[in-house]
């Protein structure tokens, strides 16, 4: 009976790491969601105390862009400027025909919902101080929500990729991350579609294009290049390439979340919480990590969860 001691007493202390690590999660858990509700809580006076400067700050520019008389006119980092390319104004365009609080009350929706589907996997006890964070981020009305849905979904399908390719262009870090795992037909097809979207859109509107790349250079109207403000542009696009490569390389999806935020054309630090919106793609992702065609993405690899580990018997 001897011989078995060792292993007795090993499976003891194994039990009692477990139940220290357990009591552990247990015990911050609560920190956890206290903090949550405290930011969403700051949040939401904060939203309040802007009054309706918030209200539909960045949607009133995709809506605003077809009544103008030319979509370019406005300098960057100007309110109601439109920065993203014609192809995203031409797809909203039968939507941006309805009068502008119709508009903003199916945008606010749209995006409202998706932050609630996204953050849904957590249940909601741990989802409701999230969902009061997006709040905001839902009047507000910027793409933040359809990229936490690309992130999602855009790695078994890449062409989605092609969305932030199009609108913030920099943040396009799936195609390093498809580039960095060899993954050669997931960054042909999302190309191939970005230039068919392209070619289209530029048939019908050449002149919007021309406008487009000259306001992206400089040479707009308004004679400013759509270049960041807060933080300078191209050392972020560096380091959001460089940690979407390390993530590509050792499977930590966290990492390419992370690096769609950081590589944004703007990183305001005054509403730091709209970058770091993408987020909300983490609950999705822990319950299904996203597969490549070649190589799945460790779970293990993504952010800890909120819960403990489960316990399971002994073999």
């Amino acid at each position: 009976m001897d011989h078995l001691r060792p292993r007795v007493s090993e499976g003891v202390r194994a039990r009692s790491r477990w139940s220290r690590t357990t009591s552990g999660a247990a015990e911050t858990r609560p920190n956890w969601l206290l903090f949550a509700w405290l930011l969403a809580a700051i949040e939401i006076v904060f939203m309040f105390a802007a009054g309706g400067r918030i209200v539909g700050f960045d949607s009133h520019a995709y809506w605003l862009a077809w009544h103008h008389s030319d979509m370019y006119a406005l300098a960057p980092n100007q309110q109601d400027a439109y920065l993203y390319s014609p192809i995203f104004a031409q797809v909203i365009w039968p939507l941006a025909q309805l009068p502008w609080f119709a508009f903003l009350a199916v945008w606010t929706a749209t995006g409202f919902g998706l932050y609630v589907w996204l953050l849904s996997p957590l249940g909601w006890k741990k989802a409701a101080p999230l969902v009061l964070l997006a709040v905001p981020q839902a009047v507000v009305g910027n793409l933040w929500p359809l990229f936490a849905l690309v992130l999602v979904a855009g790695l078994s399908r890449p062409v989605l990729w092609a969305i932030p390719l199009l609108t913030k262009v920099t943040a396009a870090q799936g195609l390093v991350w498809f580039a960095v795992r060899r993954e050669w037909r997931s960054l042909a097809r999302v190309s191939a579609v970005t230039a068919l979207l392209v070619g289209l859109s530029f048939a019908a509107s050449p002149q919007l294009w021309l406008d487009w790349i000259r306001m992206l250079l400089g040479g707009g109207h308004a004679g400013v290049a759509a270049g960041a403000y807060d933080l300078p542009l191209w050392p972020r696009v560096l380091l959001a390439g460089a940690l979407t490569a390390w993530g590509a390389a050792t499977g930590r999806v966290w990492l390419l979340v992370a690096s769609v935020g950081i590589g944004s054309p703007t990183f305001p630090l005054s509403w730091l919480l709209s970058n770091l919106a993408v987020f909300a793609a983490m609950p999705r992702l822990n319950r299904n990590p996203g597969q490549s065609h070649h190589e799945s993405v460790r779970s293990a690899d993504l952010v800890p969860r909120l819960t403990a580990p489960e316990r399971t018997s002994p073999s």
